[in-house]
C-alpha cells in the first residue's frame, strides 16, 4: 500500500472491537499492539480520570439488589467497603455500610470540612453530632405512627418557646393601673403551657374576676370548651382557680371572690390544647 496521510485513511466502523492494531515503538523496534491492550494493566489516577458515566455490577451489587449497580471504595482486600447503589426492594438508590472481612460493619460518617456531621451507627441508630435537625416545611416533624396506638394522628409537627404579653381587666369596674406584665409558654405539638405575672399597681373599682386576654395560641374549643388554670396571690398565698375560655383567662379565689387588691401580684399558669 502505498504511503498516505493518515487524515486520508478512510474511518474505522465505531465502536472498537479491541482486536484492532497500531504501531507502537517498543525498545528501538516498531511493533504491533492491539486496541484492546493499550491501557491494560495501566495505572490511571482517578483524580486525573473524567467519566461521563460509570456502571459496574459486583458482588457489592449483588447484595444491595438483585440486579443492583455499585459503585464501591475498597480500603484493602475485602475490608472496609463502602458501596452504593440502585435496589428493587425497595425501589430506592442506597448507600451500603461499609463491612470487614470478618463480616462486621463499621458506621458511616457524613462529614463536612473534615468534621463529622451525622453518623449511622451500625445498629441502626443516627446521631446529629453537630448542628440542629431542621424540619424545612411546616406541618412536617417527626412520626411515631409505626408505634402501637389508635389516635388520629401520630406526628409531632410543632415546639416552641417564647414569651406573650397579658393584656388585664376586671370582670366589673376598672383597674387604674397595672405594673410590668410577664408571660412565657412553650408549645408541644398541640399542648400549650402558659405562664404569666400580673403586678396590680392600683385595682381601682375592679371587682368580680380578673380576665387576662392576649393568649399567644387560640385554645381548641371542640367538644372541650373550658381548661382550668391555677394561680396563688404573692401576699395572701390564697389559691386562685381560673378557667380558659376560647379568648381568655378568667381567675377568681377558691370561693369564687375577686382574686387581688392593690400592691398585689397574680401569679397565672394553665395548660390547654390548640
Amino acid at each position: 500500500m502505498a504511503d498516505a496521510k493518515i487524515s486520508a485513511l478512510p474511518a474505522s466502523t465505531t465502536p472498537l472491537a479491541g482486536t484492532e492494531v497500531v504501531p507502537l515503538v517498543q525498545s528501538g523496534a516498531t511493533k504491533q499492539v492491539s486496541v484492546a491492550n493499550l491501557t491494560a494493566g495501566r495505572a490511571v489516577s482517578a483524580l486525573s480520570y473524567n467519566a461521563t458515566s460509570f456502571s459496574r455490577v459486583t458482588a457489592e451489587g449483588a447484595a444491595i439488589g438483585s440486579t443492583g449497580q455499585a459503585l464501591q471504595a475498597q480500603r484493602t482486600t475485602n475490608d472496609s467497603i463502602l458501596y452504593a447503589g440502585y435496589r428493587t426492594t425497595p425501589d430506592a438508590w442506597v448507600i451500603g455500610a461499609s463491612y470487614t472481612s470478618t463480616g462486621a460493619y463499621r458506621p458511616i460518617i457524613f462529614a463536612t470540612s473534615d468534621l463529622a456531621r451525622v453518623t449511622v451507627a451500625t445498629g441502626g441508630d443516627v446521631t446529629v453530632n453537630t448542628g440542629n435537625l431542621v424540619i424545612g416545611t411546616s406541618g412536617k416533624g417527626i412520626d411515631f405512627s409505626a408505634t402501637p396506638g389508635t389516635g388520629t394522628s401520630e406526628l409531632l409537627a410543632d415546639y416552641e418557646e417564647g414569651t406573650w404579653t397579658p393584656t388585664v381587666t376586671a370582670r366589673t369596674g376598672t383597674i387604674t393601673s397595672v405594673g410590668t406584665v410577664y408571660g412565657s409558654y412553650t408549645l408541644v405539638g398541640r399542648q400549650v403551657t402558659l405562664n404569666a405575672k400580673i403586678p396590680i399597681t392600683n385595682n381601682g373599682t375592679g371587682a368580680g374576676a380578673i380576665i387576662i386576654a392576649g393568649m399567644p395560641f387560640s385554645p381548641n374549643t371542640s367538644g372541650i370548651i373550658y381548661y382550668n388554670a391555677l394561680g396563688i396571690n404573692d401576699s395572701t398565698a390564697k389559691s386562685i382557680n381560673g378557667f380558659v375560655s376560647s379568648a381568655n383567662i378568667e381567675c377568681r379565689y377558691y370561693d369564687s371572690t375577686y382574686p387581688v387588691a392593690s400592691t398585689q401580684t397574680l401569679y397565672i399558669t394553665t395548660t390547654y390544647f390548640v
